[in-house]
């Protein structure tokens, strides 16, 4: 069976990381989701751009997923990060062992904001860390701290989407060959 992940959606969202990443895990037969987490399919990105999600959070609040990937977008993390179903989502997958992966803003905006890094060790964009003191940061592309999987940004996001694929424990070889045929570096 294939892993499961779900990309959670909030009007403000940095699309490039959202499609890159959800591109690179379907090119590995991996099963992914967009869901909104406001009332309505269609959440409106960092761009303006008006994007249809497969699934409303406030349907699966109760799912596990292998993984949860929230996407950075400066007005996008705040709105994840004050949205109490999506706490609780990622505190329902933290208690149960799946791997939260946030990229970008999202580890300090979402995570740290509601004390969800919990000690562990974690990256995010620019100088953001110097805004929370609930992890423990560390200037690298990825950092996986247990079950916490993050990624420093959207030029990240290809290695952050095969490397987590490898994580989720798909073919090797599979990985490496899309990762070769888009991304051109080794994973």
């Amino acid at each position: 069976m294939s892993p499961k992940v779900a990309i959670l959606l909030a009007n403000g969202f940095e699309e490039a990381e959202a499609f890159m990443i959800f591109n690179a895990l379907k090119r590995v037969k991996i099963d992914v989701e967009f869901l909104s987490c406001s009332n309505d399919f269609e959440v409106l990105s960092y761009h303006n751009v008006i994007v249809k999600a497969h699934g409303l959070l406030k349907q699966k609040n109760t799912t596990l997923y292998d993984a949860i990937v929230l996407p950075g977008g400066p007005e996008g993390t705040v709105n994840l990060g004050k949205n109490g179903d999506v706490i609780n989502f990622i505190k329902l997958h933290d208690e149960n062992g799946k791997l939260i992966c946030p990229i970008c803003s999202a580890a300090i905006k979402v995570l740290g904001k509601n004390k969800l890094l919990k000690g562990r060790q974690y990256t995010c964009s620019g100088d953001l860390f110097m805004m929370e003191n609930d992890g423990v940061y560390l200037n690298k592309d990825i950092v996986i701290d247990a079950n916490l999987f993050s990624g420093q940004g959207l030029g990240y996001a290809y290695k952050f989407a095969f490397t987590l694929a490898k994580k989720l424990g798909m073919d090797e070889k599979e990985v490496q060959f899309q990762a070769e045929h888009i991304y051109l570096y080794d994973i």
